[in-house]
């Protein structure tokens, strides 16, 4: 993974509990500053699958988008 995503708060943490996933994806502007050499602000999943279930096997849900599901 690129460390601009680990700088992210609770990115590490993130990132290792989805590392043996193969239904979840870091996607969007996360990307483009990782690539680019910037710290993202946050980190955007698309979860193949109930991602409200993902979320509660990570600990919490922060914020859902009705627009998204």
């Amino acid at each position: 993974t690129f460390p601009a995503l680990r700088a992210v708060p609770g990115g590490s943490e993130l990132l290792d509990a989805l590392r043996t996933r193969d239904d979840v994806w870091i996607v969007g502007g996360a990307v483009r500053d990782a690539l680019l050499g910037r710290t993202p602000k946050d980190i955007d999943l698309v979860v193949e699958g109930d991602a409200a279930a993902l979320a509660r096997e990570l600990g919490s849900i922060h914020e859902t988008h009705d627009r998204f599901g």
